[in-house]
Order: structure tokens, then C-alpha cells, then sequence
């Protein structure tokens, strides 16, 4: 039986009051990003409220509504500025009893799904870029992926429609908010329609009602794809003429990326596919990677983006996503550095960190990034030989509205003005 429509969907920190005696503790207090969602954190505050802590017990009770689970995810998103959105499919009503104490507040939310899980009806926790979306498992598991496969087919297409757009534009990221009883039909005509796209069949929707709530700072395909995967549906980019469209279409039983690596990076220069399979097995990845193929000293393999990520951190010691640092002691000369290098959709992210971690100062700045819609995560092809440092940077980011110079051996990114 499905659960009522208006007591499904978003929780967000725009309703219910906060107890003090149900939770309790936070780590230090940082300064959140200023949204049109209020007070909402984005990118790295957002990043940083997830490992703060808390300690709080919710006991199941007949009586009242303090132990039903949007009640509690509401007062975890008002304390933590953080937005929650609950799948459509998951009953908000369901009462919760746990016990956690000084848990980050990544972890509380995994708890939280673990508890309310059965075997029937196993639920997941997705943490998107500025979004945590709690669902029935293999929705909340196939999430990220399902918009890295989106972004990387809208990229090919943005250059010949993306001057056609009223000012939206397709990569940039928007604040998006709505009213009680709103239709999430309704919601996915009105994004669409900002960014100027055609949508060919809206009537696969089924007719909804949600609650109030926001998405704050997330592009049209994180928005479009955390609402349509509430029906089991994804969608396809198509250009008619000179105007983008899209057609909505079940989400396919296989849902993959695929990553390319040097067997260099992985410590090999066996092409053996035994070989291969034991690197991958001794770096221990949480989420398995298929070995999709081997040729000419690259293995490309494909799985789950959050795998891809993983075996990227374990190759460059990074952590993908992170923004904003600098190395302060610039191992030699930028201008006597010169660079070899093939990648394939490797996060952008990742690279820039990599050439931090071998001594190059690179300076950026996160919310001027962010208000340009420039991604950090996009994945990168590229294959330069004996560049410089400049030439390098401005080849990774030729595809976005980013100036690199070099000043005093430092690397500055900067938005490109109009």
C-alpha cells in the first residue's frame, strides 16, 4: 500500500520545532554558506556538518509524533542546516527507537536507516552534493550514479544550446523551492522550462502531492534526476534543431560508469586480467569494479561512481571533491615544470589535488565556483605532452568559464568574466 502523497517526500528545516532533550551536541560551529534556502549549508559547510556530532535517543511511542521519522529528520535538518529529502515510496510516519552518542551525523542518518530496514524493505542513504536523500536501498544506491551518467551525456550537447537558455545555465547551480500540495509533475515542467528544455512525456509521472521544501544550490540534473527517481524513472537527453529536450525513460536494470586508468597508476605493467583483478582486490574497495577492458597499458573498468571515487582516492591519496587548498611549499620552478599526461574521465577534482600533492600552489575560490555552476567532480579526458603548468591547467578547464595565470609560482583559477 503506498503511503499518503501529502505526509511523503521532502523534510526539510522549514517546519517543527526543535528539543533541545532530543539531541544534543554539535562540534564547533561553522559559518554557513548563505543560500537562497535560508540557512541550508552548501559545499564545504555542508561537507563539514555531516562529521559533526551529536548524541540523542528516540524511543518508539503510540503517543505523539517526536519519534516518527519526519519528525526527526526535520529537527536533524533544522539543527545541522542540512536538507534531507525522503523518497515518496518510504513512510514518514514509521516511529524509530535509537540510541547514538557523539556519532557523526553522516553515520546517525545511516543508523537510522539501518534500523528502519527489514529484509523486505531494506533502506539506503545517498549523500549527494548538497542534498542527503534517504530511500528505499537500491534507489538511494544507484542515485549518484544515475546523475554522473546524466552529466556526462549532457556535456557533449551544453555548447551548440546552452547560449539559447533564458540565463539558467544547464551546469550551474540553482536553488529550487515549492509549496505544500505542490505536484512533482508540475515541478519537473517548471525546472524545465526555466533552462528552456522541451520534456516529450510528462504523464509518466504518476500525480503526487509533496510537502513544502527545497533543494538548495543543485543543477537541473541533480533536481530532475532526485525527483524522477522517486517513480523508478530516469531520462534521456536529446537536441531537436537548436532547443534540448529531454525523454523520460524507467531507469535500466544495469546502472554503470565507466573509468579508464594507466596501469601505471595502478603499480603494473602486466596486462594480465588475473593480475589486474588481484590489484583491485587488494585495494580493498567497499564497492566492487568490474574490468570492463585492457589495451595498449589502460584498464577501464565500471561500476558504481562511488567505487570510481574510492579507487581514485586510493591511487592519488586525495580525497575527491575537496576545493580550495594550496600547497605552501611549491617543490621547484612552475615555469621549469612540464607535464606528460593522459587521463579519461577522471574527476577534475582529483587531478588538481594530484598536482597539489607533487608541489604545485593552485588557488581557487569555492563560492565563486560555485555561483558559476563551475563542478569540481566533472569527469576530465585529456591527453597533453610536455606542457607547462599553464597550459596544463588551462587544458583541463577548457570546456569551463575558468582563467589560469600564474603569479609569484602560484596557480590562480578564477572566473572568467562575461
Amino acid at each position: 500500500m503506498r503511503i499518503p502523497a501529502i505526509l511523503a517526500s521532502i523534510v526539510m528545516a522549514l517546519a517543527f520545532g526543535w528539543s533541545q532533550q532530543t539531541v544534543e551536541g554539535q562540534s564547533a560551529s561553522r559559518k554557513s554558506r548563505p543560500t537562497a534556502s535560508g540557512e541550508l549549508k552548501t559545499g564545504k559547510a555542508y561537507q563539514a556538518a555531516l562529521s559533526d556530532s551529536l548524541s540523542a535517543t528516540w524511543q518508539a511511542s503510540e503517543i505523539g509524533e517526536s519519534s516518527h521519522l519526519h519528525v526527526i529528520l526535520t529537527e536533524l535538518s533544522k539543527r545541522f542546516h542540512v536538507a534531507i529529502m525522503l523518497d515518496r515510496r518510504v513512510n514518514p510516519q514509521q516511529n524509530l527507537t535509537l540510541q547514538v552518542r557523539n556519532t557523526k551525523l553522516r553515520d546517525v542518518l545511516e543508523q537510522i536507516a539501518a534500523t528502519l530496514s527489514s529484509e523486505e524493505h531494506p533502506l539506503g542513504v545517498s549523500f549527494l552534493s548538497n542534498v542527503v536523500y534517504i530511500a528505499p536501498k537500491p534507489a538511494a544506491d544507484r542515485m549518484r550514479t544515475l546523475i554522473e551518467l546524466r552529466t556526462r551525456e549532457l556535456d557533449p550537447l551544453r555548447s551548440g544550446v546552452e547560449r539559447k537558455t533564458t540565463g539558467w545555465s544547464l551546469t550551474g547551480r540553482y536553488s529550487r523551492d515549492w509549496n505544500d500540495l505542490q505536484s512533482p509533475r508540475d515541478l519537473i515542467q517548471e525546472w524545465t522550462q526555466r533552462h528552456r528544455i522541451e520534456i516529450e512525456n510528462p504523464d509518466l509521472i504518476e500525480h503526487d502531492l509533496w510537502r513544502k521544501g527545497d533543494l538548495p544550490q543543485c543543477t537541473i540534473t541533480e533536481a530532475l534526476s532526485l525527483v524522477l527517481n522517486q517513480f523508478d524513472l530516469t531520462f534521456e537527453w536529446k537536441v531537436k534543431g537548436q532547443r534540448l529536450s529531454i525523454e523520460l525513460v524507467p531507469v535500466p536494470e544495469k546502472i554503470i560508469v565507466e573509468s579508464t586508468f594507466s596501469l601505471k597508476s595502478l603499480k603494473s605493467d602486466n596486462e594480465s586480467l588475473d593480475e589486474i583483478k588481484r590489484l583491485l582486490d587488494d585495494a580493498g574497495l567497499s564497492d566492487p569494479l568490474t574490468i570492463a577492458k585492457v589495451d595498449s597499458g589502460e584498464v577501464t573498468v565500471e561500476g558504481r561512481i562511488e567505487a570510481v571515487e574510492e579507487l581514485m582516492t586510493m591511487l592519488t591519496n586525495i580525497k575527491p571533491g575537496s576545493k580550495g587548498r594550496k600547497n605552501k611549499s611549491p617543490k621547484g620552478s612552475i615555469s621549469r615544470k612540464v607535464f606528460t599526461l593522459t587521463v579519461r574521465d577522471a574527476p577534475l577534482s582529483a587531478i588538481l589535488e594530484k598536482l597539489i600533492a607533487d608541489g604545485i600552489a593552485i588557488e581557487w575560490d569555492d563560492d565563486a565556483f560555485l555561483d558559476a555552476g563551475i563542478d569540481l567532480t566533472q569527469p576530465v579526458t585529456l591527453s597533453v605532452e610536455q606542457v607547462s603548468t599553464e597550459d596544463l591547467l588551462k587544458a583541463l578547464f577548457k570546456s569551463q568559464p575558468v582563467d589560469v595565470s600564474v603569479k609569484k609560482e602560484t596557480v590562480q583559477l578564477t572566473v572568467r568574466s562575461e
